[in-house]
């Protein structure tokens, strides 16, 4: 199915320090700062002539994002309830994000596939809130505490509606 209004989605990156870049997780793809246009990276679909312009129904690729900030953390192994920032054990650093997608959509099960997205806000680990700052600062998004992440996104969603959809 696909869907070509806007949609807001929640993922995960790895920060990365030089230069200040948000890092997927699954995939170690660089989003830079603003726009991300997807393309197909998926090893050996162009071997087999299946060129095309991500996302494509009958491929992986895309930029992706789950409906909901609770389907980002149990991906990340967590046990449901379980803060992506709580626990005893030490864990890579991860920081959270809100997305907005939109242009060519191939909605899945839990998320979606878009083909342009761009961060909307984050949200940092404790232990690395001085870089999760900066990193906010260098992409143009407000830095917030995990907590209020899905309700700062649903206010970028209706401002992002009374401005008529203008990315």
């Amino acid at each position: 199915m696909k869907r070509r209004l806007p949609i807001i989605g929640y993922r995960a990156w790895a920060p990365q320090a030089e230069p200040l870049r948000l890092i997927g997780v699954v995939k170690a793809v660089e989003w830079d700062p603003g726009e991300v246009v997807a393309t197909c990276k998926v090893p050996g679909a162009h071997k087999l002539g299946r060129s095309h312009s991500a996302p494509a129904v009958d491929c992986a690729c895309g930029l992706h994002a789950y409906y909901t900030l609770e389907q980002v953390e149990l991906d990340a192994g967590l046990p449901r309830g379980e803060s992506l920032y709580g626990g005893l054990t030490p864990r890579p650093v991860r920081i959270l994000g809100a997305v907005v997608g939109w242009g060519r959509m191939v909605m899945c099960v839990d998320g979606w596939r878009a083909q342009y997205a761009r961060p909307v806000a984050l949200a940092y680990e404790e232990r690395s809130a001085t870089l999760g700052r900066r990193i906010g600062g260098e992409y143009g998004v407000p830095v917030v505490a995990r907590e209020n992440l899905e309700r700062v996104a649903q206010e970028f969603g209706e401002r992002y509606i009374r401005a008529g959809y203008a990315v």
